[in-house]
């Protein structure tokens, strides 16, 4: 069964990282990877500590601007299963 990832990052200090784990992994991922120059890369920093809570420091960067007009329906049309995450 094909995968296929649809998605979009910054073009910032993330992006290279990102980039080098789903190269690494599976190059075909790539190809519905929007790079985007307006906006940064969404993260999620977890400060975790013995004596407290964890504290979770968010920044949705991408991930707000993702919108319908991102996604290729073209490259859907044979799907049998779609699930999308929404951080």
């Amino acid at each position: 069964m094909g995968s296929i990832l649809i998605g979009k990052i910054g073009d910032d200090m993330f992006r290279r990282f990102i980039l080098d784990v789903i190269e690494s992994n599976y190059k075909k991922l790539l190809k519905q990877l929007i790079v985007s120059k307006e906006d940064y890369s969404s993260y999620t920093f977890i400060l975790s500590s013995a004596d407290s809570d964890q504290v979770l420091l968010h920044y949705p960067g991408v991930n707000g601007a993702f919108s319908m007009q991102d996604i290729n329906f073209a490259a859907l049309k044979r799907s049998k299963i779609f699930r999308e995450f929404n951080s």
